[in-house]
């Protein structure tokens, strides 16, 4: 696996390269987004689950909820 990763590292490397310097800060929009828009798809996953939770009963009394919060 650490052969692939690298190979990936590599491919990124050289097309970043290519890259003329004033598209830079578009570049790095762009891989911001991207992240963003894998972190969202996990976070879906995180509200079904918790969709799903309230629905079987598995939940914590609204006045317990900020308990601690001060600490």
């Amino acid at each position: 696996m650490t052969q692939r990763t690298e190979n990936y590292t590599e491919q990124l490397v050289a097309e970043i390269q290519m890259v003329p310097e004033e598209y830079m800060p578009a570049l790095i929009d762009m891989i911001h987004a991207f992240r963003a828009g894998v972190i969202q798809k996990s976070f879906e996953e995180e509200l079904q689950d918790s969709f799903r939770d309230a629905k079987s009963g598995k939940t914590f009394p609204i006045n317990t909820l900020w308990d601690g919060i001060d600490h």
